[in-house]
């Protein structure tokens, strides 16, 4: 069970950001995704500027319903891959994603991108 201190730390209005990273990871460990979602969301809104919390959030979308979310999931990975100021491994990720969405031609760009660095 994910800890109750933890969850306090999160509800604050200024919240523990590793209390929010705990959190988020002990619910995908239980397979509590949409608490797992809440969490990385507060995180978005605390860390504006970290790609973490958007990659992580679009991987679980994309694990649970990536046709139904499809927009939402290649929106989050770009995101991340922005923030990161294209962290070849955000950018590997969102290859990954397009590829599985059959995006063949922008998976081809983004992994080329990371060869040619």
């Amino acid at each position: 069970k994910c800890l109750l201190k933890a969850l306090d730390l999160s509800g604050k209005a200024n919240p523990n950001r590793v209390a929010l990273w705990g959190l988020a990871q002990c619910f995908v460990k239980e397979k509590k995704y949409n608490k797992a979602i809440n969490h990385l969301q507060n995180l978005t809104k605390h860390q504006p500027n970290s790609p973490e919390p958007h990659a992580l959030i679009a991987l679980i979308l994309a694990n649970q319903n990536f046709v139904g979310d499809r927009a939402k999931i290649l929106n989050l990975l770009k995101k991340a891959t922005e923030l990161s100021q294209q962290d070849p491994e955000y950018v590997l990720l969102e290859a990954s994603v397009l590829q599985r969405a059959k995006e063949f031609k922008l998976s081809l760009k983004l992994y080329k991108k990371v060869i040619d660095r």
